[in-house]
């Protein structure tokens, strides 16, 4: 195949690859594409992917996923995603984090533009609130570009691309000095906003219209096939029930998003 999903899913007290069957029979059902895995887990249902590699995470990170008003400090194996571009199987991929909830074919738009290199930039929060945390990498520095989705294409440019990516990841204290960001984590999402910066700057490789988001503050509820109801908390810290369909969301709740699929 030419075209195919990517997804990355390191267990790391969290059931990464349950999420990844999830978005794979997803994949299958609205996008028709083949699904591959990176992952350190073996898996019961390989049929369900098109090829599966087995590489080891050497993250040195840890996070607080939290469950609501709940947080529990996990492991975070991120640093495998940036190897995509030599583990990809197909010539044009879509990466997506295993929390991102496909619920309509909208994904398959990419092959459908003409661009080389696609990631979303503006983004929508469920609740209505839209942080500034995902607007500026820091409030004096470049746009934030969201790692969650990601389209392209084998070239020498996307080459390039991600071998600077990488280099990034490997000086990532001299690249947090560089460009003001607070946090000590070394984050997908800044690599990638720092990449287009620099090697972007007359190309469009914005994914249109906005990445459709919940927060870990928030909870997912209720996920059929086409439609999903959350539970979100606004700026009072009211809650109100939401729901939609055919939408696809990127919920950040791991722990609801587990609980609500079969």
């Amino acid at each position: 195949m030419n075209q195919g999903l990517v997804l990355f899913a390191f267990n790391n007290g969290l059931d990464y690859v349950k999420l990844a069957k999830d978005v794979a029979k997803r994949a299958n059902t609205f996008l028709n594409l083949p699904v591959s895995l990176v992952t350190d887990t073996p898996v019961d249902d390989s049929a369900l992917f098109d090829k599966i590699f087995y590489i080891e995470d050497n993250s040195v990170y840890s996070k607080t996923f939290h469950d609501s008003d709940r947080g529990t400090k996990l492991p975070w194996k991120n640093f495998s995603r940036l190897e995509v571009y030599d583990i990809t199987p197909y010539q044009e991929t879509i990466v997506v984090d295993v929390d991102y909830v496909i619920q309509s074919d909208f994904l398959n738009n990419c092959f459908k533009l003409g661009n080389d290199l696609l990631l979303y930039k503006n983004s929508f929060n469920l609740s209505g609130y839209d942080s500034d945390e995902f607007k500026y990498i820091n409030q004096f520095s470049i746009p934030f570009y969201w790692a969650t989705v990601l389209y392209f294409k084998k070239t020498e440019f996307n080459n390039i691309f991600f071998q600077y990516v990488r280099h990034i990841r490997d000086n990532w204290n001299y690249y947090r000095d560089l460009y003001q960001i607070v946090e000590n984590k070394f984050r997908n999402d800044f690599a990638f906003s720092i990449a287009v910066h620099v090697l972007c700057k007359f190309n469009n490789i914005e994914i249109p219209g906005k990445i459709n988001y919940i927060t870990d503050m928030d909870s997912l509820i209720q996920l059929d096939k086409d439609s999903a109801a959350f539970l979100l908390q606004d700026s009072n810290n009211d809650y109100t029930v939401v729901k939609t369909d055919n939408t696809d969301v990127h919920v950040m709740n791991k722990y609801s998003l587990l609980r609500c699929i079969s």
